[in-house]
């Protein structure tokens, strides 16, 4: 277990071994891991307004069902080198920050590349969750998610591309709003590039998709609204 209880920690040298335990942020504290990070199943919290910056690689944390890991609290992953984090296979949902929360969530930055393990993987799953992908050489790759890519799957949802990639390559698609009532995603591209073989906005007639494209590329070989 790693527990950051005050502000101004940095984590840096060896790699991080978490395994199965859980890493809190306190409310409105704000540290930092320059060091790989290398978990199972941990578990991620923040409190209201705790900061976690990452820039060391290795694993993420992914969440499970109805676990929330902290609907007001910020992680942003940024290096001046290439880094990759690896959500590992099983709990693959992002349930970080709140589409109601600006500045909240998980950010995607500078020579950060974020890959989802095998499943299927959403941002905000029964609890809120948001993304933001903006930085050089910053990556969002969902293509291991064979089963399904969905932003708000019975919760809200929001992935919020300003400079740098997205990408998912498998048959179910990136659907944004989908899997149940209750489901209301968002996709909001201001920069960069999105590429998927289906791209569908609302699953049914439960579920609320948005799409905004201001800036930036869509790719997709099917669009489904």
């Amino acid at each position: 277990a790693l527990a950051f209880n005050s502000s101004g920690y940095i984590l840096t040298g060896s790699t991080v071994y978490l395994g199965t335990g859980a890493t809190t942020v306190a409310a409105g504290k704000t540290n930092t891991i320059d060091s790989a990070i290398t978990l199972t199943t941990g578990t991620l919290t923040l409190g209201s307004g705790g900061t976690l910056t990452l820039s060391g690689g290795g694993s993420f944390w992914g969440a499970a069902l109805n676990v929330s890991q902290g609907a007001a609290g910020t992680v942003q992953l940024t290096s001046g080198t290439a880094k990759t984090y690896t959500i590992p296979s099983g709990n693959l949902n992002i349930n970080l920050g709140s589409p109601a929360t600006p500045g909240s969530g998980l950010f995607v930055g500078d020579n950060s590349t974020l890959i989802t393990g095998n499943g299927t993987a959403a941002i905000g799953r029964a609890k809120t969750g948001m993304v933001t992908i903006n930085g050089v050489n910053a990556v969002f790759n969902a293509n291991a998610a064979a089963t399904g890519f969905i932003v708000g799957a019975t919760a809200s949802g929001k992935l919020v591309l300003q400079a740098g990639t997205v990408s998912y390559n498998n048959t179910a698609g990136m659907i944004v709003g989908g899997a149940g009532a209750g489901s209301t995603g968002e996709l909001d591209v201001w920069g960069g590039s999105v590429t998927t073989t289906v791209l569908g906005c609302g699953q049914n007639s439960v579920t609320t998709g948005l799409i905004i494209i201001t800036n930036g590329v869509v790719n997709a070989g099917t669009f489904r609204f």
